[in-house]
């Protein structure tokens, strides 16, 4: 039954940021606007420059889904992911409250404690990075990778400008 529940948590998760990721990579997957909307959001969210940040944002959800998705170098997908929410939260979800009806980070919450999960407890028996052998995946790793991407994001903070109110819907 474990190894049920880490292909679960994997594919769910995985799937939910592939897909997420798509919409951000590749235009008009489900409503999405490619790396130019990917663009468009990180400048409404301040980060600069845009060009930089966007491909990062979009094909960080893209590989951080497909990593879980598979269980491939897992713990490093998970830090990926979490990376990126956490941003979300702070840079955009936050100020909107709990509440997912007001745009705030309840939804997003959910999606970084899963993930996290996925990271804590590795990608199972039934993964790439079983198959392969791999013996660097572990928690150890997966805290590692989080503290460097969430420097990583955190230099996007501090170069980050001030956004106008009429730009935030």
């Amino acid at each position: 039954m474990e190894e049920l529940g880490h292909l679960v948590l994997r594919f769910v998760f995985g799937l939910i940021f592939i897909l997420h990721g798509c919409q951000h990579v590749i235009p008009s997957f489900g409503g999405g606007t490619g790396l130019k909307g990917a663009e468009e959001t990180v400048t409404r969210a301040g980060f600069r420059p845009s060009w930089l940040w966007g491909p990062l944002f979009g094909f960080g959800m893209l590989a951080g889904g497909l990593s879980v998705f598979f269980g491939a170098f897992t713990q490093l997908g998970a830090a990926t992911i979490i990376t990126i929410m956490t941003v979300a939260v702070l840079s955009n979800k936050l100020a909107r409250g709990f509440w997912n009806k007001n745009h705030g980070y309840e939804y997003n919450l959910s999606l970084i404690a899963g993930v996290a999960a996925v990271g804590l407890l590795g990608p199972g028996a039934r993964s790439l990075d079983a198959i392969l052998g791999l013996p660097l995946m572990n928690p150890g790793l997966f805290f590692a990778a989080l503290v460097l991407f969430l420097i990583v994001a955190g230099l996007g903070f501090l170069t980050r400008q001030p956004v106008q109110e009429a730009a935030r819907h």
